[in-house]
């Protein structure tokens, strides 16, 4: 019956996504659904793409192995990441749809800038980053499918990458919106869930912490890193790559294309924030599986990551059972899909349309796209066949990519007027080269870099661009003074 449950609800969200295929008959259409979807269609799917298998997966894990901090810290810090996106982006983003007909980040960079470089620039980047949040998503999916179902690890990536691939070159952006909307309504309805039956399990709040705070240290809001917690530096770090640097998601910035009506970005605002915060309710299944291990009920786990699906799969039946499953699923698919179209754009609009000599047709042009959604969906799939164990971490690199690389001169771009051409092309660069050469460098040989990689590649890309942009203004300046 769970495996039914869960099919049912494959077959929607595939239903969906070819139900949004019709009417695409451009690149605009694929990748901005031409600037027609609602407000809280637009909302919810970048709320469940934000929420991926790193937060219904790997937040549950970290809860269950080290308690109150990190991970409770670092999502307050992704809703106020989520409202200041808006604040900082949309409007400005959504305004040069109209005016300049963008469709994706590398457009903007282009049409703020000009020239060719720096929109390329950030499309390597863009590329780069969704690749390795792919990877990190199929990871999710395959441990879901091997938990719960007992298929091997393998087959349910295949399985899940190749519907992702299916609706998504059907539909392009308006599947992926359409179907993480039904994806969050399922995602807010499990954390509820998720909820209140772990209190009833454990009998409340109260008796459910008192208990957990016989772990020294566990539900300290700050303690010993040694324990899991998070120093100064982490703080920081999260604060900046979370509650700021959000906006660099490639999947919430494109969100903005396609809003139909740009005065209801305020109620996206509020609707994306709140749907958020809902959703994060669902991790406390972490907690829940910490209870029952202190308790006697269970055993340790031997992966902290199967937390959440543990959960589910001893106090739900196998309807209900499903659902929450799907939930997961949800969270997976929802993400694995944005950035599936994302880095699509960048292989057929901002390489191949942008440097080849070809005049395509908008029949073409759609073509490439789709077929970009396929080469970028099957690519991630060779790496996840096997995989590294932490999903979280791995969450983390690309997204410190995304946050120095493309947050940092997309807003200075946006927001200040002094801003360059060199001074972003210095700044994706550097934040590219800081975000990910330090991952590697920590991973590998066990560099220790106290801020996490991508904040040290916002701060640099940050510097880059104010340094190299007002050294050009003076030169500009000293020059006009010189000719006159």
């Amino acid at each position: 019956m769970l495996i039914t449950v869960v099919a049912i609800y494959l077959l929607i969200v595939l239903g969906i996504g070819l139900w949004s295929a019709k009417g695409k008959e451009s690149m605009r259409d694929f990748y901005i659904a031409g600037a027609g979807i609602g407000f809280i269609p637009v909302a919810f799917s970048a709320s469940a793409s934000t929420m991926s298998g790193w937060g219904f997966v790997g937040g549950p894990g970290a809860l269950y192995a080290y308690g109150f901090s990190p991970i409770l810290i670092i999502e307050l810090f992704a809703v106020i990441g989520t409202a200041v996106a808006y604040f900082l982006l949309a409007a400005p983003i959504r305004k040069m749809v109209d005016s300049h007909g963008v469709l994706t980040i590398p457009d903007i960079i282009d049409a703020k800038f000009g020239g060719k470089l720096a929109g390329t620039l950030s499309g390597i980047a863009i590329l780069v980053g969704c690749v390795a949040y792919l990877l990190a998503q199929y990871i999710a999916l395959g441990a879901i499918g091997e938990a719960i179902f007992g298929i091997p690890f393998a087959t349910f990536v295949i399985i899940g990458a190749v519907l992702m691939i299916i609706y998504s070159v059907a539909g392009g952006i308006a599947a992926s919106i359409y179907t993480d909307t039904f994806q969050a309504v399922v995602m807010i309805i499990s954390a509820i869930v998720i909820l209140f039956t772990g209190l009833k399990v454990g009998g409340g709040f109260t008796n459910i912490f008192s208990t957990l705070s016989q772990q020294p240290h566990y539900m300290d809001a700050v303690k010993p890193v040694v324990e899991g917690g998070s120093s100064i530096w982490g703080l920081i770090s999260w604060f900046l790559l979370m509650g700021i640097g959000l906006g660099g998601l490639p999947h919430v910035v494109t969100r903005f294309y396609t809003l139909n009506k740009i005065q209801f970005l305020k109620y996206a605002c509020l609707v994306g924030t709140f749907s958020y915060a809902i959703m994060v309710m669902g991790e406390f299944s972490g907690f829940w599986m910490k209870y029952l291990e202190i308790t006697g009920a269970v055993k340790p786990l031997a992966n902290p990551d199967m937390a959440g699906p543990t959960f589910i799969k001893l106090y739900f039946g196998p309807v209900a059972g499903g659902v929450m499953t799907a939930a997961i699923l949800a969270a997976i698919m929802s993400t694995a899909d944005s950035f599936l179209v994302t880095a699509s754009s960048v292989v057929s609009r901002d390489f191949y349309q942008k440097y080849s000599k070809r005049e395509l047709t908008p029949k073409q042009e759609l073509k490439v796209a789709r077929w970009s959604v396929v080469v970028i969906g099957l690519i991630p799939i060779l790496f996840a066949l096997n995989p590294p164990n932490l999903i979280i971490w791995i969450g983390s690199a690309a997204w410190g990519i995304f946050s120095a690389s493309i947050f940092i001169p997309l807003v200075m771009g946006l927001r200040w007027e002094k801003a360059t051409r060199n001074g972003a092309s210095a700044s994706i660069i550097i934040g590219l080269v800081f975000s990910l050469g330090l991952f590697l460098l920590r991973q590998i040989y066990g560099f220790e870099t106290y801020l996490e990689p991508g904040a040290w590649g916002m701060i640099f890309a940050f510097a880059a661009i104010v340094v190299v942009s007002l050294a050009e203004s003076k030169k500009i300046v000293k020059e006009k003074e010189i000719a006159s």
